[in-house]
């Protein structure tokens, strides 16, 4: 990452009021088992201290856009304290700023909605129980590590070292919360604009041995 330095430097608006000089972070998020309809939260770790703060689904009815045309979600705050089980915790690295290229190492607001998505259809159907799921620009991997709760595997896809270095990092850290094994979740290089499926090819890099649809 030193060739970034220098370069122009975006933040997710998730990352407002972290620690101005962490460049990165290893962030805790709660998943509360209730009959409210809360999902989330998180406690930023660095340097021995912590940062606490919960979120709540977002119950707003109406979409606004912002100035580039996305959709603004907000998510209220609620702090209280809660008993965590660590079998409900998910662990996951990420980066504060990035250059362009690299903005999948950062945790952006659209994953934490998908995520919300994914905890209340697992919570509320079999919609992704014991299914085979391939996640596209999977990013740190948050969302394709919530599906291993339910499905069967799940292939957590983007493109570069770094992004799918730091994306299995995060696979590691949370095997525990798989409904099968460490095995449920496979890091993989994959470029969506190809055709599929993804050639399969006789790796011979470590790179390629690591991430890539191997023999």
């Amino acid at each position: 990452m030193e060739e970034d330095e220098g370069q122009e430097q975006v933040m997710s608006e998730i990352h407002l009021g972290c620690p101005p000089d962490a460049k990165s972070l290893v962030s805790r998020f709660t998943i509360l088992h209730s009959s409210t309809p809360f999902t989330g939260g998180s406690e930023q770790i660095t340097d021995g201290n912590h940062q606490r703060y919960e979120e709540e689904i977002s119950t707003c009815q109406q979409f606004t856009l912002d100035k580039e045309g996305d959709l603004v979600l907000p998510r209220k705050k609620h702090k209280r304290e809660i008993v965590i089980d660590t079998c409900d915790l998910i662990l996951i690295h990420h980066h504060v700023t990035t250059v362009i290229p690299s903005v999948g190492l950062q945790i952006w607001r659209a994953s934490l909605l998908l995520g919300d998505f994914i905890l209340h259809s697992i919570r509320t159907s079999s919609f992704f129980d014991d299914v085979v799921a391939l996640e596209l620009g999977a990013g740190t991997g948050l969302v394709g590590i919530l599906v291993t709760r339910a499905a069967k595997t799940v292939f957590i896809t983007d493109m570069g070292v770094d992004i799918l270095d730091n994306c299995f990092r995060n696979v590691e850290m949370n095997f525990l919360t798989y409904k099968y094994n460490e095995k449920s979740a496979r890091v993989r290089h994959l470029n969506w604009q190809n055709s599929w499926p993804p050639k399969v090819i006789q790796a011979e890099e470590e790179f390629m041995t690591r991430f890539c649809f191997c023999l």
